[in-house]
C-alpha cells in the first residue's frame, strides 16, 4: 500500500514539476524569439510589423508608474501554438493571462490597429498589453511570496492600481462615480472610458477608489498596498467626498 502512495504522489509531483517547467519555459514550444526593448516575443513565423509600434504604446504607459526600472523585462507569448491553451487551461480564461514576468496573449488579432478581439469585443490592445505588463511589474516589485495570488492582496487594490495606471486619466472622480452607481448594472457591465477603451463596471470601481486614494488622499503605491481601510469603507469615503 506505501509503495502505491509513494508511486501516486511520485507521478503526481512528476506531472507538476513538468507542467511548471513547461509554462516558465514558452521558448520550447515557438520557433521564434524576439527581443524588442524591454520584451522578449515568443512567436511563429513573422511578426505583425504593428506589433512594436504597440509595445511602445504600452511601454510608455508602463514607464509612468513608480514601480518601473530599466531593469524590467517580460516575456510576451503570442496566441499561436499549443502554449496558450495550455495556459487557459490552467490558469483560467482571460484577456491576457500576466504571470511573473510572462503574458500570453489569449485573444485573436483584429485587421484595425491596435485592436483584438476577446468574447465577441474589439479591444485596445495596448490597453490590455500595458495592463498585463503592470502586473509583471507588481510581480518583480513584490517578488513570488508577495504577489498575487500568494500575497492576498485585495483586488481592489491589486487590479485598480493598474487600471488607474492605464485609465486613470480619462475620467473624473465624479464621472466614476456617476458611472458604477446605477443599481441596474451589475460588476461584469462593460463601460466605455473613452472610444477605444473600457473595462467591466467592477474594475471602474477598483480604479475609482484607487485614483480617490492617490489624487485626494496622497497615497503612493506603498502606502496603498498598506491601508488598512476596506473597500466598502473607502468607497462609502469616495461617496461623501464627491457629493460635498
Amino acid at each position: 500500500m506505501k509503495k502505491i502512495v509513494w508511486s501516486i504522489s511520485f507521478t503526481l509531483l512528476l506531472g507538476f514539476g513538468l507542467l511548471v517547467g513547461f509554462l516558465l519555459n514558452p521558448q520550447l514550444m515557438y520557433g521564434n524569439t524576439t527581443t524588442y526593448k524591454n520584451i522578449t516575443i515568443h512567436h511563429r513565423g513573422e511578426l505583425n510589423q504593428d506589433l512594436k509600434q504597440i509595445i511602445d504604446l504600452s511601454l510608455n504607459t508602463v514607464a509612468q508608474s513608480e514601480l518601473f526600472d530599466d531593469d524590467f523585462n517580460s516575456h510576451l507569448c503570442l496566441n499561436q501554438g499549443i502554449y496558450p491553451q495550455v495556459v487557459q487551461a490552467v490558469l483560467g480564461d482571460d484577456v491576457f493571462t500576466a504571470f511573473g514576468n510572462k503574458v500570453v496573449v489569449l485573444g485573436t488579432p483584429d485587421e484595425a490597429f491596435n485592436r483584438f478581439r476577446k468574447w465577441d469585443r474589439s479591444l485596445s490592445y495596448s490597453q490590455f498589453l500595458s495592463h498585463a505588463l503592470l502586473h509583471n511589474l507588481q510581480f518583480q516589485h513584490h517578488g513570488l511570496w508577495d504577489a498575487n495570488p500568494l500575497g492576498r492582496h485585495p483586488q481592489w487594490k491589486w487590479e485598480g492600481y493598474v487600471e488607474y495606471q492605464v485609465l486613470g486619466d480619462l475620467a473624473t472622480l465624479e464621472d466614476l462615480v456617476k458611472l458604477i452607481t446605477p443599481p441596474e448594472t451589475d460588476d461584469f457591465t462593460w463601460i466605455e472610458l473613452s472610444e477605444e477603451q473600457g473595462t467591466i463596471k467592477r474594475h471602474v470601481k477598483y480604479l475609482a477608489l484607487v485614483k480617490y486614494g492617490f489624487e485626494v488622499l496622497a497615497w503612493d503605491y506603498d502606502a496603498l498596498m498598506h491601508a488598512t481601510t476596506t473597500e466598502d469603507e473607502l468607497l462609502s469615503e469616495l461617496l461623501l467626498h464627491v457629493h460635498l
